[in-house]
């Protein structure tokens, strides 16, 4: 089973990816997943490495020691290569599939469920420039794996407040 982070760039889905690959979980990919619909829904992806802002650090004492990288005009990273588990390959793939928009909030992290419709349109929005490559194929596939509905995370200042609720969606 895997949990899809949708958000915006900045919003934290590589922060929670970081923290439920320290957690023991496995991360299957950083921003992009490959949707195959035929003979059955699988979703595939290819985990390197993820990309933390160097403010990550204050959450991750750890990422201190990480040498920051540049990724681009402007954008300084901790880079932090993801390890296979014993056994494992670089390819990953899962046959069930929920998503999980992600929004900033105040106060305590929260989990609420959404309709599928909630998710199709929340992820049809804002598509970014190079992921929207073979736009007549999104739409079925985004149907396909937003079928059983999904879940909204708002996250806190505090990213560990989500581990227990990334699981609980993990577990659902």
């Amino acid at each position: 089973r895997a949990v899809l982070l949708a958000a915006p760039s900045g919003t934290g889905k590589s922060t929670l990816a970081y923290l439920a690959h320290r957690s023991g979980l496995q991360v299957m990919s950083e921003d992009r997943v490959w949707v195959q619909q035929s003979p059955l829904l699988r979703v595939w992806g290819w985990p390197l490495r993820l990309h933390l802002r160097p403010e990550s650090a204050v959450h991750f004492p750890e990422l201190d020691a990480a040498a920051i990288r540049s990724c681009g005009p402007g954008k300084q990273r901790h880079v932090v290569d993801l390890a296979l588990r014993p056994g494992g390959a670089r390819q990953f793939h899962a046959d069930r599939v929920v998503v999980c928009l992600l929004t900033r909030g105040e106060g305590t992290a929260s989990l609420e469920r959404v309709q599928a419709g909630v998710v199709v349109e929340s992820l049809k929005r804002d598509v970014a420039p190079g992921f929207d490559r073979h736009a007549v194929r999104h739409e079925p596939a985004l149907r396909a794996i937003a079928a059983g509905g999904g879940w909204r995370l708002r996250l806190s200042g505090n990213p560990h407040e989500a581990l227990p609720l990334l699981k609980q969606m993990l577990d659902a």
